[in-house]
C-alpha cells in the first residue's frame, strides 16, 4: 500500500517504507523487490521498522509516517474495505525464486495506497 500521490514504483524514490523487522524476511523482500525495479535502499528509499505488525504499519501509512507498506492479499482486502485501494506492483520475491538479475518474474507483489 502506498500514499495516494504514488502511482508507480518509481514514485517511491525519496520515500519511507514501513516494515516489520529490520534484517528480517519482510525487509529483504521489500529491498530485493525494489532493487529489481531499479531502486536501491538508502539511496532511493528508506525503511522504517514499525513494531506491532500489519495494523501498526497501516496506521503509520494513514498518518503519513511512512508512504508505503507491504501487505499480504488478505491484509489488502481488509484495508480496501476501509477505502484505500491503490496498488503498486513490484517484482515478486518468494522462496525458490532465482535471484539471477537476468530473470524477470511474472508474479506481482502489491503495495497498496490510500
Amino acid at each position: 500500500m502506498s500514499a495516494k500521490d504514488l502511482k508507480t514504483v518509481a514514485d517511491l524514490r525519496g520515500k519511507t517504507i514501513g516494515i516489520t523487522g529490520i534484517g528480517g524476511m519482510g525487509e529483504f523482500t521489500v529491498v530485493e523487490s525494489l532493487r529489481r525495479s531499479g531502486l536501491v535502499k538508502d539511496r532511493d528509499f528508506t525503511v522504517l521498522n514499525i513494531e506491532g505488525g500489519p495494523a501498526a504499519r497501516i496506521a503509520a501509512l494513514k498518518t503519513g509516517k511512512v508512504q508505503a507498506v507491504p501487505l499480504t492479499p488478505g491484509q489488502r482486502v481488509q484495508i480496501e474495505n476501509e477505502g484505500i485501494s491503490r496498488a503498486l506492483g513490484y517484482p515478486r520475491v518468494a522462496p525458490g525464486d532465482s535471484f539471477d538479475d537476468h530473470r524477470v518474474d511474472k508474479g506481482i507483489h502489491q503495495f497498496q495506497s490510500g
